[in-house]
């Protein structure tokens, strides 16, 4: 098994940082799971304690089994984070998951949830 993987980041104003990834493997015969190429890619905007990101990943050539055995269906899934983060370490959230509502699995004859939202809240410990 070999590959590489090539990231970017690139932060053309103080509140905005974008950043690219791609990597490619060669899994031989240990293909299940390890796709051959992914691209993934996250643009985060930050006006004092708000954040907005818009974050995608797209895979291509995925098996479910080794040896090139139980092929999956290429997919693109595109995510969108609203938070805010607290001066007392605490941050609200809201996400869109899969927010352009692709069909697509990642496991075999188990479908990833549509477009979906999810809210809450997390704690940071200091320490």
């Amino acid at each position: 098994m070999h590959g590489f993987e090539l990231s970017a980041r690139y932060r053309p104003l103080p509140y905005l940082q974008a950043q690219l990834s791609w990597s490619s493997l060669e899994p031989g015969d240990f293909t299940a799971f390890n796709p051959s190429q992914q691209l993934k890619y996250i643009v985060t905007a930050a006006l004092g304690a708000f954040h907005a990101t818009v974050a995608g990943q797209y895979v291509h050539d995925l098996f479910a089994g080794d040896k090139g055995t139980l092929p999956m269906s290429d997919y693109h899934v595109l995510d969108v984070i609203l938070s805010w983060e607290s001066p007392w370490h605490i941050e609200a959230y809201v996400k869109g998951r899969n927010i352009l509502n692709r069909a697509y699995n990642v496991l075999p004859n188990y479908a990833a949830p549509g477009a979906h939202v999810l809210a809450g809240f997390r704690y940071a410990l200091e320490g």
